[in-house]
């Protein structure tokens, strides 16, 4: 027999996984053009944890902010790139503690999370890697 709160939590971590690689996988479309792009996957994992550790109660605009900031994003740049606006309203629309669940499944889930946004974005523009 399958438990029916089992079964949900496997559906939500799902959604909470997807949605952590589609955030990550947006980023580096707005990471500063002042920073070096050979740091730019440890610089958005930084930013994800210190975003993390500063960020109280799944307030995730303020989340993204401060990520958005660590990565030196350009305001222009973020407003004008439709994935990266799609990606935060489908966070925005996560209720309350769903909000919390999502962050904390995307900071302990950082690296495999990395792993699969890199080729998801190398994917996008057409990469190989």
């Amino acid at each position: 027999m399958i438990d029916p709160a089992e079964a949900v939590t496997v559906t939500q971590k799902e959604t909470y996984r997807l949605l952590a690689i589609e955030f990550c996988a947006s980023l580096p479309a707005v990471f500063g053009d002042c920073l070096d792009r050979t740091t730019l996957w440890d610089r958005i994992a930084s930013g994800i944890q210190s975003g993390y550790a500063k960020t109280v109660s799944g307030d995730l605009e303020l989340f993204v902010q401060h990520v958005l900031e660590h990565i030196k994003a350009d305001a222009s740049r973020v407003v004008a790139c439709d994935r990266i606006c799609t990606v935060q309203e489908r966070l925005y629309d996560l209720s309350g503690d769903n909000r919390q669940e999502w962050l904390t499944y995307l900071v302990t889930h950082l690296v495999p999370v990395l792993v699969f946004a890199r080729k998801e974005w190398k994917a996008s523009i057409g990469g190989v890697n």
